[in-house]
């Protein structure tokens, strides 16, 4: 993704399931944003969003690093961490 960059402060992958802030790239420019953010008492990143200059990429151009989506898994507890384990084949080296 951070071959994308060009002028944006935010780069920000999006999914079928919608956009991934906590897999985005954010520039320094984003600190007053968050402050302000912050300060106004709002606690999800993407309300800085239409603050700074954004640009989603798009599932179909970062598909080919992780065809499995496995960076986007969702765990919560341990349980889910373990039962993740089972349901995988061991990878390769």
């Amino acid at each position: 993704m951070i071959e994308n960059v060009a002028n944006e402060d935010v780069i920000v992958p999006r999914t079928k399931d919608g956009l991934q802030p906590l897999h985005a790239i954010y520039s320094k420019n984003c600190v007053d944003a968050i402050r302000r953010s912050i300060d106004e008492g709002k606690s999800k990143i993407i309300d800085i969003y239409d603050q700074v200059n954004v640009k989603i990429v798009d599932e179909k151009d970062f598909l080919c690093f992780d065809p499995g989506r496995e960076s986007f898994i969702n765990v919560n507890t341990p349980q889910e961490l373990v039962s993740l384990g089972r349901n995988r084949e061991p990878r390769l080296k």
